[in-house]
């Protein structure tokens, strides 16, 4: 399993914990906090990921601060920084999602599974006059994925409304929708949260393993390793989008 250390913002002091860490299960388009990604796409279109999120030491200390002050300084019995249940809670409501299963393996660490019953309605938002919808999926052996400036805030309303408050607080372009390079989020990062969480940002990456139902022929923003295709995606290009991302396999 391939594994990485992604540093997730904080949240305002508005936003339900739980509800901002949505965000970190939905793992075929956003970024989690650190961990793995697998999934299967089989032949009747529906799909199975399994996935494990943790929070980073840095973040999580952060949150442990924010926690306290929250509530005077009391430190004990804390809820865990992520809530496995209620992430699950969440994001089964979401479109094409049947079943999510999911555990805390630490007050930082949730672990579990992500049923969808088709591929092609994962998320699924309307086709945009000329342009490409989220998720285009042909049985015969084709799947694409496109997110840009136009359809990140959409996402993540479907998702969460919480979700898209709030990354707009943080000025994440994924969910405003008004464009910023990568060099100017970083220092709105590094002025909310400092020069060390700014620069794991910019230095995290997402990897995700998806298996198909036969020998991948071609990937697009990939690598091909017999029926599985492997994506290493910098969470900063997901934040940013500075340019469109774009995935595709052929298989």
């Amino acid at each position: 399993m391939n594994s990485t250390l992604l540093m997730c913002p904080l949240p305002p002091q508005k936003t339900r914990f739980p509800a901002a860490f949505v965000l970190c299960a939905a793992v075929l388009v956003f970024a989690s906090c650190s961990g793995t990604v697998d999934g299967v796409v089989k032949q009747d279109g529906s799909a199975e990921i399994e996935l494990e999120i943790a929070l980073g030491n840095q973040m999580a200390g952060r949150l442990r601060l924010l926690n306290s002050i929250l509530r005077g300084g009391a430190q004990d019995a804390q809820p865990p920084l992520l809530d496995g249940p209620a992430i699950a809670l969440s994001m089964a409501a979401a479109p094409g999602i049947s079943a999510v299963s999911l555990r805390n393996t630490s007050p930082t660490a949730v672990a579990g599974a992500v049923s969808v019953s088709r591929i092609d309605a994962f998320l699924s938002l309307p086709a945009r006059a000329g342009g490409a919808p989220f998720i285009r999926y042909d049985p015969e052996g084709r799947l694409v994925i496109s997110l840009d400036l136009e359809t990140g805030p959409q996402l993540l309303s479907l998702l969460s409304e919480d979700i898209r408050d709030y990354l707009s607080t943080l000025a994440a372009p994924v969910a405003t929708g008004f464009p910023l390079t990568k060099a100017a989020y970083r220092e709105i990062a590094a002025s909310l949260h400092g020069p060390q969480v700014a620069d794991e940002i910019v230095a995290a990456r997402i990897p995700i393993t998806i298996e198909f139902p036969r020998p991948v022929k071609e990937v697009r923003g990939g690598v091909a390793q017999g029926r599985r295709a492997r994506f290493d995606l910098p969470l900063i290009d997901l934040l940013v989008l500075e340019r469109p991302l774009m995935y595709e396999v052929t298989w």
